[in-house]
């Protein structure tokens, strides 16, 4: 399966007191250099009902 979200290797996650985790910096990072995407798929509530049925997707409200 392809892979959606990128993180750079110079980032890393962990613990964060602002929030419960948060990207962190572990190596100097260049003015405009991209360091995380985060990917994923837009889908229809139908779209997600007719998939949420389905064992690849996991099931749960599809009225969110």
């Amino acid at each position: 399966m392809t892979q959606l979200s990128y993180r750079s290797r110079k980032t890393e996650v962990r613990e964060s007191q602002i929030h419960e985790r948060g990207l962190f910096a572990r190596a100097e990072i260049a003015k405009d250099e991209i360091v995380a995407v985060k990917g994923g798929h837009v889908v229809d509530r139908k779209t997600l009902r007719e998939k949420s049925h389905a064992s690849a997707w996991p099931s749960g409200n599809s009225d969110r």
